[in-house]
C-alpha cells in the first residue's frame, strides 16, 4: 500500500506542481509553439520511459508556461481541473493495476512507471493548479460579496 501511494499517486506530482508554479512567464510568449512542444516532449519522454526528476521538472516548466499564459476564466479552470483528473487518474490507475498484476518486480516497475509518469504527473498537477485557482476565484467572489 505504501508503494502504491508513494510511487503511483504522489511521486512526481508535487515536483511537477512546484515546477509549474515556478515557471517564468512574460507577455508575448509564443504559446502556439510552446503548447504543442510541451506535448511533444511529454509524449517523447513517455515513449522513452523517462521518469527522471529532471525530465519531470522540464515538462512541469513547459506546462507552467502554457498554464500561466492562458486567461484564468471559470470555464477554462473547470476544464483544466476535470480534464486533468479525467486523464491523470485513469493513467495512474492503469499503472497501479499493472504493478499489482505483475506482483511489483523492480525492473518492470521502473519501465512501467517511466512510461506513465510524465502524463500522469502533468495532468494531475495541472488539475491541482486549476483547483487552487478556482478556490482563489471563489474566495475573491465571496470576499467581495460579504464586505
Amino acid at each position: 500500500m505504501y508503494w502504491l501511494t508513494d510511487r503511483v499517486f504522489f511521486d512526481g506530482k508535487w515536483l511537477v506542481l512546484c515546477a509549474l508554479a515556478l515557471a517564468p512567464w512574460r507577455e508575448g510568449l509564443p504559446l502556439r509553439v510552446i503548447g504543442p512542444g510541451a506535448g511533444l516532449v511529454l509524449m517523447l519522454g513517455s515513449f522513452l520511459q523517462l521518469a527522471d526528476p529532471l525530465f519531470l521538472i522540464v515538462v512541469g516548466l513547459l506546462a507552467g508556461l502554457v498554464v500561466k499564459g492562458i486567461r484564468h476564466t471559470e470555464p477554462a479552470l473547470m476544464l483544466m481541473a476535470m480534464g486533468g483528473l479525467l486523464m491523470g487518474v485513469p493513467v495512474n490507475g492503469f499503472t497501479a493495476l499493472m504493478a499489482a498484476k505483475a506482483k511489483f518486480p523492480a525492473p518492470l516497475m521502473a519501465a512501467l512507471f517511466g512510461s506513465t509518469a510524465g502524463v500522469g504527473c502533468v495532468s494531475i498537477a495541472v488539475s491541482f493548479s486549476a483547483f487552487f485557482h478556482l478556490a482563489a476565484l471563489l474566495w475573491r467572489r465571496l470576499g467581495g460579496r460579504y464586505r
